[in-house]
């Protein structure tokens, strides 16, 4: 992917891959309605976006959910309930993640 031209590169499959920590705004019978920071192409970098709504799938049938609960999401799915450190830890993995990349790109 680092070779690959910046305009070539999907960002919805980027995001997709990438574990984002999101918090549960609804709850609906099989699925959740998140909200979360997706990646996003910006002059040439990929970066976090401000706060998007999406549906996710509650998979694995995880029944302690409540709104304003923050959960891992992947892909199309909500993965697990997080807490403040792993929230944290997340952030983190996941800015550190981006700035590797672009920095690679720019390299």
């Amino acid at each position: 992917i680092l070779k690959v031209p910046m305009d070539i590169i999907k960002t919805e499959t980027v995001d997709e891959c990438f574990v984002h920590p999101a918090k549960v705004v609804k709850i609906k019978n099989e699925s959740l309605v998140v909200s979360y920071r997706p990646v996003v192409k910006k002059e040439k970098k990929l970066v976090l976006s401000g706060p998007k709504e999406r549906e996710v799938k509650n998979t694995f049938a995880i029944k302690k959910l409540w709104i304003g609960c923050h959960v891992a999401i992947h892909f199309s799915d909500m993965v697990g309930i997080l807490n403040a450190d792993e929230i944290e830890a997340l952030k983190r993995i996941t800015f550190q993640a981006l700035v590797r990349f672009n920095e690679a790109r720019t390299n």
